[in-house]
């Protein structure tokens, strides 16, 4: 969006009371209608602005409000709400919603052995947390935007529409997305916990302490935790120097693995379903952009090109994880 900081200033001291304020960008992307700001003021610690038009949904921004929340009573390191003068979690003023969260100090996580290890350890410890153990105060928690009863019938309906219009070159892939898209759903043993929705070393910051919070909590919520743990397992070779090209790597699996399992243990349900857990977001993100991916000129399209070659490596990053879980279990 273009440069708004003087008005979400002028609305932090309104809404927040406090002073000297200047605002940092924090968008990768640039749309009109949402900011995302590091805020710097007359206190101590330096915050985020989430900020979206009103002809928006307030839930947006309330839904990562109230996980937060739930994060801090359960004393779990992550950013904390800062809630407007009136006590609010999401602030309404001047067509816009507003969560103002505590910036975390420190790098973004990477790909170090040890990083990795603290990175499985940090999600297994989120994933023993409950919906049922909230106190009454904090509003209701909703589905992570990855749980399969919320996503998959929506990404199934996205591939239903381009159905008669897959190249044949890429029907192989469109038929394998399909259905791992329908295994996920189909998965009713699996457990359901807290899950981050988006857990990579990107989502991950390290603080001067040397310990590991998880960052973006946008797409968190009550889902299957082993999304999650696939979702680690993929994205923990994203630094290799072939990348996009992506050798599984038994040390960097083994260390998101251990580290898992310095706090959990999973199922043997999620154990069978590890394979399509390490595919899910391949999977999903082709489903949700399917439509633009089919253009014109599609062969020349990285992020179909990535895409493709996460999913064929996800078996093999899985059967390495499976055995490695199981000699831990």
């Amino acid at each position: 969006m273009q440069d708004d900081s003087a008005f979400f200033a002028s609305l932090i001291e309104e809404r927040y009371e406090v002073q000297e304020i200047q605002l940092h960008s924090l968008s990768q992307y640039s749309f009109d209608w949402r900011g995302i700001y590091r805020v710097e003021h007359s206190g101590n610690q330096p915050w985020v602005l989430r900020a979206c038009r009103q002809d928006g949904v307030e839930s947006w921004l309330l839904k990562p409000a109230a996980i937060l929340l739930f994060l801090e009573q359960q004393g779990y390191p992550a950013p904390r709400v800062v809630r407007t003068l009136s006590g609010d979690l999401v602030g309404a003023a001047k067509q816009w919603w507003t969560l103002m969260i505590t910036y975390i100090e420190g790098a973004q996580a990477n790909y170090a052995l040890e990083s990795l290890r603290m990175q499985g350890s940090i999600a297994a410890r989120l994933h023993m947390l409950h919906v049922d153990d909230a106190a009454p105060t904090i509003p209701s928690i909703q589905a992570s935007w990855k749980h399969p009863q919320e996503a998959v019938p929506e990404c199934l309906r996205l591939l239903d529409l381009i159905c008669d219009k897959v190249p044949p070159e890429l029907q192989t892939f469109y038929n394998q997305v399909s259905a791992t898209l329908e295994r996920i759903q189909q998965a009713a043993s699996l457990p359901i916990t807290i899950i981050h929705g988006d857990c990579w070393p990107g989502n991950a910051v390290q603080t001067p302490d040397g310990n590991i919070v998880l960052i973006d909590w946008d797409g968190a919520g009550y889902g299957p935790p082993v999304l999650d743990i696939g979702g680690l397992l993929l994205t923990c070779h994203f630094n290799q120097p072939h990348y996009p090209q992506i050798t599984p790597d038994p040390s960097l699996i083994s260390a998101v693995v251990e580290g898992y399992c310095q706090q959990r243990t999973p199922t043997s349900a999620e154990l069978e379903m590890l394979v399509e857990a390490v595919r899910f977001n391949s999977a999903f993100h082709f489903a949700r952009n399917c439509q633009s991916i089919l253009q014109d000129h599609w062969r020349e399209n990285t992020g179909l090109q990535k895409l493709q070659m996460r999913y064929d490596v996800a078996e093999e990053i899985a059967l390495i994880a499976r055995q490695r879980f199981e000699q831990l279990g």
